[in-house]
Order: structure tokens, then C-alpha cells, then sequence
């Protein structure tokens, strides 16, 4: 979160940073904790969704670190690899995650740990710029820890960096916003937000990456944009196969001369397969300029070969007729 603010007494500056960096709420809605990804239910989070580097054994693999699990599950990681473990949890879709709930286990807890995202298993993980550390010492207890700017992705890495007790353990839940829908139609791209998926969200609040392109409609269910392709600074990459559109819907909040940028962003992608779609698509492909013939005036107009042509024809028939003048002289 980023706060600017002109104000003459910095105590207030700073009390406000406190209280919007607490975490527990996110500006302007509902508290990021009723906002779970939904990791304490199997059904939403599969076993095979949750996978790790190593484990200490049978009862503490992966999908033993949900949250409030039993204190003597969780995922533990082995004690000869717990230098550079990681827990992956594979959410299948994007989420702007807000924060994390975690607890230890009978084995050990974490006392540092930092988190990394990306888009799928096959992308590069980002580490978010924050390191983590729990406040208490007992395994049972729950700690929040927001994380704000709220970081985007499907893939989420969590990697003990100082533990307590024999090994490192963890049991947790995320909390965030998932991604809204995305349509690639042939004349513009589509992004759906499902109120119902976000704390008040308010369109007045979101824009498009030019932050002068607004939502297109709303209505009690959704919020809607129409990306273009051509305005709105949306960038495209061009191939000889395919046209991939990109784009970013952002949500920032003003109050005064207070800006709480908070960094929702939704990166926002269409492509397109130009053998297939290419004759459908309302755009303009750049191709190499051809020559054109110019039209033809409705008089004649010479060409440069013909003015020498031209000229040539004056030169002879002057000769012609100087030569013709000199021999009636004589």
C-alpha cells in the first residue's frame, strides 16, 4: 500500500500509516478474513493441489497444512532438507491475496518465513518484497499477517526461513479476491468483476492501466470493462502465429489529499491465433507498406521518359531544319 499525504503534524501521518498497514481490514469493505481461498475445505482445495519439497513422513505431507488441521499433522519438512524447503499450494486460478493465517505444529513453527506467487506452475515465482515473522511462541496460535500491496497469482510458495523445535512445520489459509472473467471477443476484451467476490468494491475506484478508462457498466452483480485494443495503453505483442493483448485493472482509492493506492491489480490477457481469428478481429494489423500507383489526373501528365523522348525529337528536328537553312545558302 502506498499512502501519500501533505499534512503538518507527522504524528498523524504515522498514526495513519499504523492503522492502514494493520492489515485486518481492507480499505473501504469487509476484513481480508472473510475472504478465505478456502484451503480448510477439501472440496475447494484438493490434496493433490497441495504439494512440498520435502516431508518428514506420511503424516505430514502437503495436504496436511490446513489450517486448525490436527497439532500433531500439519506439513513438517524433513530434517535433513529443511534448509531451502518450500509448501506449494496450486489455487488453479488467480487471486489477489490480501493475507495469511498460520500456525505451527507439535513438531515446530516458523518463525520467519516469506512468500512467493506466480501466475502457473511453469512461471517464474515472485517473491513478495516482505519477510514475515510470527509474533508468539506457541504452535496453536493462529497469526494474520496481511500482504499489502496485495500480490497476484495462482501458484503460491511458502519457504520457512528460522524455525523452532525440530523441523519446521505449518498449518494455514489464505485470504483474497479471485480474478474476474475474461472474455476475448473480436471486438474488445471483456473483464467481469462478481461484486459478491470483492469488499465493496466500488467502480468509481477502478481503472483500466490509462487511469482515464473507466468501467464501461455496472449493475448489482458485476462490474464491467471493455479493454480496446488500440487505446487505453493496452500493449500488444505481435507474432507471426498469434496477437496477445495486455492490459491491467487496478483499483485506487483517494480520500483528501490522502491516495491509498491499493495495489488490486488484475493483469488482463487476451490472445489471438491470426491463422484462425485473424479475418474476425476489429484491428489493424501492421504489415509492410506496398507501392501504390498513383491515380491518374484527368489531363495527361509526362512522364520522365517521355520528357527525353520529348526533348530529344526538339533536338533532331532543329538540326533538321538548321541544316536544311544552310544548304539553301550556297
Amino acid at each position: 500500500m502506498k499512502i501519500i499525504a501533505r499534512m503538518g503534524n507527522s504524528s498523524w501521518f504515522i498514526t495513519l500509516a499504523l492503522v492502514f498497514l494493520s492489515g485486518r481490514t481492507v480499505e473501504g469493505g469487509l476484513p481480508c478474513e472473510n475472504f478465505g481461498v478456502g484451503i480448510g475445505d477439501r472440496a475447494k482445495v484438493k490434496n493433490s493441489q497441495m504439494t512440498a519439497s520435502t516431508v518428514l513422513g506420511s503424516d505430514y505431507r502437503a495436504f496436511n497444512a490446513r489450517l486448525d488441521s490436527p497439532i500433531d499433522r500439519g506439513w513438517c519438512a524433513s530434517a535433513n532438507g529443511a534448509q531451502g524447503s518450500y509448501l506449494e499450494i496450486d489455487l488453479e486460478r488467480d487471486y489477489a491475496f490480501c493475507g495469511i493465517r498460520i500456525q505451527g505444529a507439535a513438531h515446530g513453527h516458523v518463525n520467519t518465513f516469506q512468500l512467493r506467487f506466480a501466475r502457473d506452475k511453469e512461471g517464474s515465482f515472485i517473491p513478495f518484497g516482505t519477510t514475515f515473522s510470527r509474533f508468539t511462541e506457541e504452535e496453536e496460535n493462529e497469526e494474520f499477517h496481511p500482504t499489502t500491496p496485495f500480490p497476484v497469482g495462482s501458484v503460491v510458495r511458502l519457504y520457512p526461513l528460522t524455525f523452532s523445535g525440530t523441523v519446521p512445520c505449518v498449518r494455514l489459509e489464505l485470504f483474497g479476491f479471485p480474478e474476474p472473467t475474461v472474455t476475448c471477443s473480436p471486438q474488445y476484451i471483456i473483464a467481469e468483476f462478481k461484486r459478491s467476490n470483492y469488499p465493496d468494491l466500488e467502480s468509481s475506484e477502478m481503472h483500466l492501466t490509462d487511469t482515464s478508462c473507466s468501467a464501461e457498466s455496472e449493475n448489482d452483480t458485476y462490474i464491467t470493462f471493455h479493454i480496446p485494443f488500440r487505446n487505453c495503453s493496452t500493449v500488444r505483442v505481435q507474432t507471426p502465429e498469434h496477437l496477445e493483448y495486455r492490459n491491467e485493472v487496478m483499483r485506487r482509492i483517494t480520500q483528501g489529499v490522502i491516495t491509498y493506492k491499493m495495489d488490486m491489480n488484475f493483469p488482463i490477457t487476451c490472445r489471438y491465433d491470426r491463422n484462425v481469428t485473424l479475418n474476425d478481429l476489429d484491428i489493424e494489423v501492421e504489415e509492410e507498406e506496398e507501392e501504390t500507383e498513383e491515380p491518374a489526373d484527368s489531363g495527361a501528365r509526362l512522364q520522365p521518359c517521355h520528357w527525353l523522348l520529348a526533348t530529344l525529337w526538339l533536338s533532331g528536328a532543329f538540326l533538321y531544319r538548321a541544316s536544311v537553312a544552310g544548304r539553301g545558302q550556297f
